[in-house]
């Protein structure tokens, strides 16, 4: 289990509202759907409309791939932006 902290960009066109500041997620089993799932519940926002990527390379975190292919430890942080 890790725990993420969920961030939005410095700027955001569309503030995500009820955004939860952290997530644990199981880093070997979890899937990225299942991040946005968790984030969903929280700001009742599709995984469709959602972005993410890590804070720390910009790298884009994408759909259906396992969460144990990034860098992630506890404490890192997702840039989370909701793409209308």
């Amino acid at each position: 289990m890790v725990l993420l902290f969920l961030k939005q960009p410095a700027t955001p066109k569309l503030p995500i509202i009820n955004l939860p500041p952290v997530v644990e997620v199981d880093r070997e089993e979890a899937s990225v759907d299942d991040l946005m799932n968790a984030i969903q519940s929280s700001t009742k926002l599709a995984p469709s409309r959602l972005k993410l990527c890590l804070a720390s390379s910009k790298t884009v975190l994408v759909p259906n791939s396992p969460l144990r292919v990034y860098d992630m430890h506890d404490g890192t942080r997702v840039f989370v932006k909701d793409i209308g």
